[in-house]
């Protein structure tokens, strides 16, 4: 009898050990520390050869729906999502005023809002890090890998990044200009994000 006893309680808690989820799978899919952009202090920008000349803009990033859940001793419960209004750039070229919303360039009137989100991260070195993201722009969706640096003081962190994105690749004046007569086909844009926690 007391074999059977010791046979069934084996067979619970073998059961209960296969259904029981590990201590480092926990851990590992444990949401990081979230944080709220401040958009008072943070920008988007952009800079590109139009005309021989460079013209510099900036976009408007919603920092109320960002989502932003960071750590980096955390990256596997790491993930961003932050929405950019197309629609909401300024610039003090006039030109460039005049043809980014349109259909061939930036479409501002059909998709008015994209989108950076991203959920791999890796440590590249001190306070520098890999970001495996996806953008998306026009009603399409590609990939960006996005290199950053991040400092974190207290409740505060400050981003930094710049990628150069090839317009061709993002059919961006494609028809206007494909061969980059008048605007280059390399557009950078850089990153200056402010953040506190949440």
């Amino acid at each position: 009898m007391k074999n059977i006893h010791l046979v069934s309680a084996l067979s619970i808690l073998v059961a209960l050990g296969a259904i029981a989820p590990s201590n480092t799978n926990a851990q590992t899919k444990a949401k990081a520390q979230s944080w709220a952009i401040d958009g008072a202090h943070s920008n988007l920008g952009f800079i590109a050869k139009w005309a021989g000349q460079n013209v510099t803009g900036n976009f408007s990033i919603d920092a109320k729906s960002a989502i932003i859940n960071f750590d980096p001793n955390n990256l596997a419960g790491s993930n961003v999502s932050v929405n950019i209004w197309m629609g909401g750039f300024s610039t003090p070229s006039k030109e460039a005023r005049d043809n980014l919303p349109l259909a061939d360039w930036l479409n501002t009137k059909s998709f008015p809002v994209a989108n950076f989100s991203a959920t791999n991260f890796k440590v590249t070195g001190k306070n520098t890090y890999f970001a495996q993201g996806s953008l998306s722009f026009k009603g399409a969706r590609y990939s960006l890998p996005l290199p950053f640096t991040l400092a974190i003081n207290g409740n505060k962190a400050n981003m930094n990044a710049s990628v150069v994105l090839d317009r061709a690749n993002i059919k961006v004046g494609m028809d206007s200009d494909p061969k980059a007569e008048w605007v280059d086909r390399n557009v950078r844009v850089n990153v200056n994000l402010n953040a506190f926690k949440k």
